[in-house]
């Protein structure tokens, strides 16, 4: 038995008033459990709450009176008059019991809380506080205040255990949390949440507030969360926080009530290298921006393009074609008639882009025969076969980190084809006479002046070489489809020839544009170098006309039909818009004029289908 001992005197029908304690529920800094937390606290307050619950005795503990009304002890309160207060505890404790009884005639005020068994073998357990009565100044008997702390004794047990409990949980989640009051007032912190503020619990909790980690505008929307009743828990929350440090970190903070004590409990995710990324990522979208704005703009007012001449609408997207696949790493298909530049452009790609340090191997595919065409694209071993007097690389050792420009790939035969899908699919590839296969990184640009879905539907193009190949397309006009370059490009020439070079009049000039040039921009380059040498204009293989004019082709050759003839035209001036916008029928019907159910009906009507390269 643990007792707390005080003089105080007291007349016989008198009781010290204790002190007015605090409600333990109102929302001061004081709580229960505070009050509770130790012994004395539990006494005095039980005392308090208790005090009309009293027994009066002797000094021999015999009972004269009492009153228990706040009391359940299951016996009638008579029953008790005339008992002995030692018949109520535990046999052992019966002289100690009395002779605590006895202390209270010396120092007239004793505390303390007894567990007791009662008649009915129930085990209760009392605070009690003991007050010696007076007749005049002489001691003649004891007051016992009882107050039944046996459920308050449980509930905090109960309480020290789901506490024990929930500081587990709260310290050993990987999150950094707080428990805030409703003024953003900090009561509880975990050991993250020290970690990621830089501030001790003891700096923290109960004297810092939340809003000494964020800015003002966080701190407004945080208290509204708090105010506004209609939002539903849990609630995220993105702001920025900053610690003792000046460490400034992207949060997203996630509120949960405690509607219990009017609390909110707010878990921490920091999201600050997501932010970070998000703003390198928005800031290089922005500079690429920039850089495809400028390009495209400085690109339209260019006249060149490597060694690419032209200056016509048709020109300047496929220049920005180029520039889009040398940035990219996806292979790339030209597709145009010969002699229109396709290899140009494939160097083209290859010098803008990040290969441009290493090799580009240009390989006709259609020049190889078959016999040798493995050997050259794979290379051979020494004694592979008769003459293979050393080591040779093929074609994709030499093209190794570089570019492999296949010109022609149509002409592949299927068994190369196959060969060639394997080590773009990452196969790798075996040299004749090896049994080690090699792996390469290589870039393939294909280029071809023929239809290859037309050679697919012949089965004598693979399908799946054709995706593997048709990633980026770019499409190079025919010379007579850009005809305003063509003074360019003659000037191109006689200035790359560097020898003199009779004037190109007017009426020179109107010839050369006059022409439809099957040849293309070669066959160009080949009439401007003959007009250097034999200081003439001529066109091979094309009649001159009386007045020395040169015409591409006679349209009408005989006089006919009126109708017949007309509608030849028509159909001629249909097909030419159609090539001239690879088919698309919207654009080509607005540049002739009409609307597209009147362009798809005239289709119709001259049986016009697409074109070799307007099929691809």
């Amino acid at each position: 038995m643990k007792t707390y001992g005080g003089m105080e005197k007291l007349e016989s029908n008198q009781v010290k008033e204790l002190p007015d304690l605090k409600s333990p529920y109102s929302r001061g800094k004081h709580t229960q459990d505070e009050y509770l937390s130790d012994e004395q606290d539990i006494i005095t307050y039980i005392a308090y709450e208790s005090r009309e619950g009293w027994v009066l005795c002797d000094f021999q503990g015999n009972i004269i009176d009492l009153c228990i009304t706040n009391l359940d002890f299951n016996i009638p309160q008579q029953d008790f008059i005339g008992q002995n207060i030692c018949d109520f505890v535990d046999d052992d404790l019966r002289e100690e019991t009395l002779h605590f009884v006895q202390r209270v005639k010396q120092d007239g005020i004793v505390n303390g809380i007894q567990h007791i068994m009662l008649i009915n073998g129930e085990k209760r357990s009392f605070a009690y506080k003991l007050v010696a009565v007076y007749d005049g100044d002489e001691p003649v008997g004891v007051k016992i205040f009882v107050g039944d702390i046996t459920d308050k004794i449980r509930e905090k047990q109960n309480l020290k255990t789901s506490e024990t409990r929930y500081r587990g949980v709260f310290e050993n989640t990987g999150l950094p949390i707080v428990i805030l009051e409703e003024n953003l007032l900090i009561s509880m912190v975990n050991v993250r949440f020290e970690e990621l503020s830089g501030y001790s619990k003891n700096e923290i909790e109960e004297k810092m507030s939340f809003a000494q980690f964020i800015d003002e505008e966080a701190k407004e929307g945080i208290l509204k969360l708090f105010l506004d009743k209609s939002v539903d828990f849990p609630s995220d929350y993105e702001c920025r926080l900053c610690n003792r440090a000046s460490e400034v970190f992207d949060m997203i903070i996630r509120f949960n009530s405690i509607s219990s004590t009017g609390q909110m409990i707010a878990t921490f995710i920091d999201i600050t290298a997501r932010k970070r990324t998000e703003t390198e990522l928005l800031k290089s979208r922005d500079h690429l921006r920039k850089e495809v704005s400028l390009l495209r703009s400085s690109l339209k007012e260019r006249y060149r393009f490597g060694d690419i001449i032209g200056k016509s609408q048709v020109m300047q997207e496929v220049y920005e074609t180029i520039a889009m696949a040398a940035h990219a790493k996806a292979n790339v298909i030209i597709y145009g008639e010969s002699g229109t530049g396709k290899d140009l452009v494939a160097r083209a790609i290859h010098q803008m882009s990040s290969r441009e340090q290493k090799m580009f191997v240009t390989v006709n595919c259609g020049a190889i025969p078959e016999n040798i065409i493995e050997s050259e694209f794979f290379g051979y071993k020494k004694g592979a076969f008769t003459g293979a007097y050393t080591d040779k690389q093929g074609y994709f050792d030499v093209a190794h980190e570089g570019t492999l420009f296949l010109d022609e790939v149509g002409e592949l035969n299927l068994n190369m084809q196959a060969k060639l899908l394997r080590v773009i699919d990452g196969g790798g590839y075996t040299p004749l006479g090896s049994n080690k296969i090699r792996k390469t990184d290589v870039r393939i640009i294909s280029a071809t002046n023929r239809n290859l879905q037309d050679l697919i539907r012949e089965k004598s193009f693979r399908e799946d070489l054709f995706y593997r190949l048709h990633i980026i397309t770019i499409y190079l006009p025919p010379l007579r489809e850009r005809k305003e370059d063509i003074p360019l490009l003659i000037d191109h020439f006689i200035k790359a020839y560097g020898a003199p070079c009779p004037p190109v009049t007017g009426k020179i000039m109107d010839q050369f544009l006059e022409y439809d040039w099957p040849g293309n921009v070669r066959e160009l380059q080949n009439v401007v170098h003959r007009y250097i040498s034999m200081k003439r204009i001529d066109f091979i293989g094309l009649p001159k006309t009386m007045n020395g004019n040169v015409r591409a082709r006679t349209r009408v050759k005989e006089i006919g039909n009126i109708q017949e003839m007309m509608d030849a035209y028509e159909k001629e001036i249909i097909e030419n818009a159609l090539n001239r916008f690879r088919w698309r029928r919207a654009q080509a019907a607005a540049a002739l004029g009409i609307n597209r159910r009147t362009l798809f009906d005239k289709m119709i009507k001259y049986g016009i289908q697409k074109s070799q390269i307007g099929n691809i």
